[in-house]
């Protein structure tokens, strides 16, 4: 469902922030991180990214 919003609007800082979500309960989260900091790009200081950077850098070294 992502994509097909992203295909359409690939300006929308909110469907890069759900695709990001979606990648991250995937376990993929360099393509995670892509999808957040595209939606920081969009909307910088966008508070609900930047969260979720944070969760998907502390999965990252919880994984490690």
């Amino acid at each position: 469902a992502c994509k097909k919003c992203l295909a359409i609007d690939s300006t929308s800082f909110v469907a890069w922030n759900n695709m990001g979500s979606a990648y991250t309960s995937l376990k993929q989260y360099k393509e995670a991180e892509g999808a957040f900091k595209q939606a920081l790009r969009l909307k910088p200081g966008y508070e609900n990214a930047l969260k979720n950077l944070e969760v998907i850098k502390q999965n990252m070294q919880a994984e490690q």
